[in-house]
């Protein structure tokens, strides 16, 4: 450090802040300290590139060494052997032998890694460095030298492109970085190498010929699953880059074309077909052009379409349409095989962003408006607009099922839109502002990136596991995330298990907005369930998930009982022989636990209360709050003894539920998995008059609903195809 009269010198204080130690002007103000494992010694990093090695006690430098950039960090090795390093901020690694006195080892690293600090684990011949490029590597010495043990790294700018792979991976996008970010494990993670590009730039030093442009920021990704194993099957779109680049997923490296355009204007946008034999780019002035992914050649040309640049393409999974948005507001539909415009709309405002799934795309507009457009009609409609942030939309992202669209803004709001109803069901105002969104294709996890934050923030999808309301709420309903975006311990140091048990979540029965809803709109209409599709599926699959769980090998029996367990015979003296008080008597007035309770009691469970009832309508509630575990057990352990009454009774309350047109398919659920639990049964009894009369009652409404169902979607299509073919 500095001192305040100019000169540079090294200060020691007590943790009371009483200045013990003092030396004199070491000539470069000092950029580092360590401690050595013997006492007293301490080592001293300069800005001029010196280190001393210094007895406090004595006020003695008993070494110096010496390295060409300024010293940046400093650390002893402390498993016995005599070893420093120090670290500079060009990324070089030294290491210094204090018994020889000089460096007997150099390593380095990236030029762009510029490392913070170094340090010897305690007692380990390990060395761990940190770096400004967001990296974390481990360093094992040996006796040839060190060597990289292992390495974790991450983006060294904030992400600006999210883009999903599979239901395991996200690309992110920082700068001119390419990341493959694995949802489940961490440690796969790993950056798309572009050590081909950096020779294409040393063949072009060298002057052999070889024509490359630098890689610019990236702006667009697109990808395909289905031919990832044999040739490229990741587009990027780079700013001021006049082609897009391939990136080859089984190579984990940049891929060998770069799509030129034939305009020799910058690419704009970009995407994969589904089944990963063509790439798509837009470019700046407007065309549209189709590459071969595997050979990279150019097969077709969408010219004269746009009159400004392209800010989005996209082919629908049987590559007949093409869906091309831009600047000018223009959406146009291609043709795909003919190259032909077979549909236009006009938004009036210009195109920023737009996402395509399931015949639907929505495109956010510079009127801060998602309009979404329905591209199964020849020539295309806009069937929803979605209004309410007050700043430009920065992305938005489709859920699986296309129900919903979630879209971020400058705003520093995150907001749900339900397309089937077109209202605002829900919204949060972060702490900072997110720039990028993706929707994994299972539904699990909402991936967001964020202005100043390096890492890629994952949220879970509640409706997974328990029931939402969709209600519309209103611009001051929405609640304020806090100061601080969750982190891997829970939001604002909560921890995981705590924030997983919150319970000021909104309850299914309280209100956001004032609006009541009701069960069912009409007697007439099919209502479904608002449990969750999880817990359906593992009523049905209990079984299967249980054997799946199900210990490979049996528990083993210990050979001894662990040393801290007193023996049976002196159970009341530990080790030591200490004494402590005898275990008291069990007596009949001394509590039990609840299971012990139920079998002396024989209480009745309240599922069996409610079977010998006739109130069908409590015992369906009921069952709505029964995990999956619980109802098969009350299932299985159902009274089937003449004269029938409890299964008679709940073949009647499915009847009854299904004719009231609620739950239809939770009541499917219920149905098939007592006929599956009790087929061995009913096949005996089938005869039997309660049993016979019942079951084909069953068969009645369910033939019955079946048919008004079919009947239904059957007028619905042809009304739908009717209207499509205007």
């Amino acid at each position: 450090m500095e001192h305040s009269d100019g000169v540079q010198c090294c200060l020691i204080y007590t943790h009371r802040r009483k200045l013990i130690y003092e030396t004199e002007s070491l000539g470069s103000a000092v950029t580092a300290l360590a401690q050595s494992p013997a006492l007293d010694i301490i080592g001293i990093g300069l800005h001029s590139g010196q280190i001393h090695i210094r007895n406090l006690r004595t006020d003695i430098t008993l070494l110096t060494f010496s390295q060409p950039q300024p010293v940046q960090s400093l650390s002893f090795r402390t498993d016995g052997q005599p070893l420093m390093a120090s670290s500079s901020p060009t990324g070089r690694i030294s290491v210094f032998d204090l018994n020889k006195r000089r460096n007997i080892h150099t390593l380095e690293t990236s030029a762009t890694s510029q490392i913070v600090n170094l340090a010897f684990l305690p007692g380990q011949p390990l060395l761990l460095t940190t770096s400004k490029d967001n990296s974390v590597k481990l360093f094992l010495f040996e006796e040839s030298g060190p060597r990289l043990l292992r390495s974790r790294s991450g983006h060294s700018s904030p992400p600006t492109k999210i883009h999903t792979h599979t239901s395991k991976w996200l690309l992110s996008a920082s700068g001119n970085s390419l990341r493959a970010q694995s949802l489940f494990n961490d440690s796969q993670s790993f950056e798309f190498s572009q050590t081909a590009l950096m020779e294409g730039y040393a063949k072009m030093a060298a002057g052999q010929g070889y024509s490359s442009s630098r890689l610019g920021d990236i702006i667009a990704i697109g990808s395909s699953t289905t031919r990832e194993n044999e040739w490229d099957a990741v587009i990027t779109a780079s700013r001021g880059e006049k082609g897009a680049r391939t990136w080859s997923w089984k190579r984990r490296t940049i891929g060998d074309h770069l799509l030129h355009t034939q305009d020799q204007t910058s690419a704009t946008a970009a995407c994969v077909s589904f089944c990963g034999n063509f790439g798509v780019v837009g470019t700046e002035k407007g065309n549209v052009e189709a590459f071969n992914m595997q050979s990279g050649i150019k097969r077709k040309r969408f010219a004269k379409g746009h009159t400004r640049s392209v800010t989005f393409v996209a082919l629908d999974r049987l590559n007949k349409t093409l869906v091309s948005a831009g600047s000018d507001g223009l959406v146009l539909l291609w043709d795909f095989k003919t190259s032909t415009i077979k549909g236009q709309i006009d938004l009036g405002s210009a195109v920023t962003i737009g996402k395509m799934q399931n015949g639907l795309v929505a495109l956010s507009c510079d009127d801060l408006s998602i309009r979404v457009l329905d591209c199964e009609t020849p020539s295309g409609r806009v069937v929803r607009e979605l209004w309410g942030h007050s700043n430009r939309i920065t992305d938005f992202v489709f859920s699986p099922t296309s129900t919903w669209i979630i879209s971020l803004s400058l705003d520093s709001t995150l907001r749900v839109w339900d397309l089937p109803t077109g209202f605002l069901i829900s919204a949060v105002r972060l702490p900072s502002i997110a720039t990028a969104i993706a929707f994994s294709p299972s539904g699990e996890f909402l991936a967001t990136a964020h202005v100043g934050s390096l890492g890629i923030h994952l949220w879970s999808n509640r409706s997974q596991f328990r029931t939402i309301p969709v209600r519309r709420i209103n611009e001051e309903d929405i609640p304020s995330l806090g100061e601080t975006l969750p982190s891997i311990s829970g939001r604002q140091g909560e921890g995981v298990l705590e924030g997983a048990f919150d319970e000021e979540d909104i309850s299914e029965d309280e209100d956001i907005s004032g609006m009541s809803t009701v069960d069912q709109l009409s007697e007439e209409l099919l209502t479904m369930s608002l449990q969750p599709r999880q817990k359906m599926w593992s009523l049905l699959n209990l079984e299967a998930i249980r054997r799946r769980n199900r210990a490979r090998e049996p528990i083993k029996q210990p050979e001894k009982a662990p040393f801290f367990l007193p023996s049976l015979k002196d159970s009341t003296k530990t080790r030591e022989g200490v004494e402590q008080p005898a275990l008291k008597p069990i007596t009949d007035d001394a509590p039990k636990s609840r299971i012990i309770r139920l079998q002396d009691n024989q209480v009745e469970s309240e599922f069996t209360r409610l079977l010998n009832s006739d109130d069908h309508e409590e015992l369906i509630q009921h069952m709505t709050t029964l995990t999956p575990s619980q109802l098969d057990y009350h299932l299985r352990t159902m009274n089937l003894l003449s004269p029938y009454t409890e299964p008679i009774t709940y073949v009647k309350a499915m009847i009854e539920h299904l004719r009231t047109k609620r739950d239809f398919e939770l009541v499917q659920a219920w149905m098939l998995a007592f006929l599956r639990i009790q087929q061995d049964w009913l096949v005996q009894v089938r005869d039997e008059e309660g049993i016979r009369e019942v079951m084909k009652e069953w068969e009645e409404a369910h033939r019955t609903e079946r048919e008004r169902i079919a009947e239904i979607v059957g007028y619905v299509g042809g009304v739908l195809g009717f209207i499509r073919g205007i």
